[in-house]
């Protein structure tokens, strides 16, 4: 006789080594919402491609707004390193451990100073700041393209407490109880969520870029200035296929919110 073997579980996120269009080494991450693509020297995503090909960042080698200044995390300015950037060479990245349910991508600044951490699952990807300057501060940014190209007059900007506008308006303040954004594409009808695992009493804030080319949003900035200062799961971004407030908050919470176990 032999023991019975447990099936082994399909994978839901396969991870592969590639050169870019623009040059640059990345890690393409495979899942059940999307493909990301992260730059190793950068340590940030570069593409975050929907089920219809369609790029809610579009990061290119176009000068500022039009590609360059395009990414997510984006959270150290570039008067202190321009770290977790993609574009940029002045990271190490490496995949910590993979199986198929979940990469971990470690991203270590040049200095040593700054690391991050990146958990990607088949809906969601978690980030940690493990590691960052004491007297420094950070912001964390979705600067991108919803849909593909963002459109001012129908694209759409959600908030926690159901005030939605148009990716044409411009807000700020700190997002009350809950802190999560979502962009939608309503033609597609899908979303892109952002979600701060910290609830504080920061300024987060949005604004289109002056030419209406990408999405400048941030928790925890104010026009050119960073606020924040921790460390932990900080950030999870995912795509959503849906726009109406319920079904996409359905999605972000269970997200990001820490489990609950009852024995």
């Amino acid at each position: 006789w032999s023991l019975p073997t447990s099936p082994t579980p399909m994978a839901s996120v396969v991870v592969a080594n590639i050169t870019d269009a623009y040059g640059f080494a990345a890690f393409r991450i495979t899942t059940d919402a999307g493909r990301y693509v992260y730059h190793k020297t950068g340590g940030g995503f570069s593409s975050l491609i929907d089920a219809d090909d369609r790029d809610w960042i579009s990061w290119n080698t176009t000068p500022k707004a039009a590609g360059d200044f395009r990414g997510i995390p984006n959270m150290v300015h570039p008067a202190d390193g321009g770290y977790f950037h993609p574009g940029r060479t002045s990271v190490d990245s490496a995949i910590s451990r993979r199986g198929p349910l979940k990469v971990t991508i470690r991203s270590t600044s040049s200095d040593g100073l700054w690391i991050t951490q990146w958990e990607i699952t088949p809906d969601a990807a978690k980030l940690t700041v493990l590691k960052y300057p004491a007297a420094k501060r950070y912001w964390l940014l979705y600067e991108g393209t919803p849909g593909g190209k963002l459109d001012l007059a129908t694209d759409t900007v959600t908030r926690p407490d159901g005030t939605t506008t148009t990716a044409g308006e411009s807000w700020s303040g700190d997002l009350p109880g809950a802190e999560w954004v979502y962009f939608s594409d309503p033609a597609r009808g899908r979303s892109l969520f952002a979600a701060h695992h910290e609830q504080d009493e920061i300024v987060d804030s949005y604004t289109p870029d002056e030419l209406g080319q990408m999405t400048i949003f941030g928790f925890g900035r104010s026009g050119n200035s960073r606020f924040l200062q921790s460390a932990g799961p900080t950030m999870t971004i995912g795509l959503v296929d849906a726009t109406e407030p319920a079904a996409v908050e359905a999605a972000i919470r269970p997200a990001y919110a820490p489990l609950g176990i009852t024995v």
